[in-house]
């Protein structure tokens, strides 16, 4: 079997991570992640860019110190969509 070399383009990798298609990408998982979730109280996606574009769902209600741990709705609601979370 011939040997073969894998030499990554770290740069380009990082513009891909950035870019507008993958941003579009992250955002729509996360819309999908607040329209399946099924839970009380308020959801919010804010979309941000670090080293590559992402997404943040929360989940605003009131007197839910803690409730997420207890239930795993918002965790549901992502499995839900076929997103794989891992801590």
């Amino acid at each position: 079997m011939a040997r073969v070399e894998l030499h990554i383009d770290y740069a380009e990798v990082g513009r891909i991570l950035k870019s507008p298609s993958m941003a579009d990408a992250v955002g729509a998982a996360a819309s999908a992640v607040q329209a399946s979730y099924g839970g009380d109280g308020r959801v919010f996606v804010d979309r941000y860019t670090t080293d590559r574009a992402a997404a943040a769902v929360t989940v605003v209600k009131k007197n839910a110190e803690g409730s997420e741990l207890l239930t795993g709705e918002l965790l549901s609601a992502a499995r839900r969509v076929g997103l794989e979370v891992r801590g």
